[in-house]
């Protein structure tokens, strides 16, 4: 009995000493991260804006340039034209 309870309290202080060692290794890192949360929000929200602008201009030149309406610039002619003489 006096055995098993000695294991015991050794693996639990192993454990113990696993834990604070982990924790003090992990902490600050993640206490850093946590901190740089809103400035990694701000930055996502800003990447996302412009990713949208650039992806209704992407959407506004194709439709431009396949000819989808009448009131559009002409598309560039594929073959130059020839001169009149």
């Amino acid at each position: 009995m006096v055995s098993d309870l000695q294991q015991t309290q050794r693996r639990l202080n192993d454990l113990q000493t696993q834990y604070e060692r982990y924790a003090d290794a992990d902490m600050p890192a993640l206490e850093r991260d946590i901190n740089a949360l809103p400035q990694w929000r701000e930055q996502r929200d800003q990447l996302r804006t412009h990713l949208n602008v650039m992806q209704d201009a992407v959407k506004r030149a194709r439709h431009v340039w396949t000819g989808d309406c009448v009131n559009c610039p002409k598309r560039w002619p594929a073959k130059p034209a020839k001169p009149k003489n």
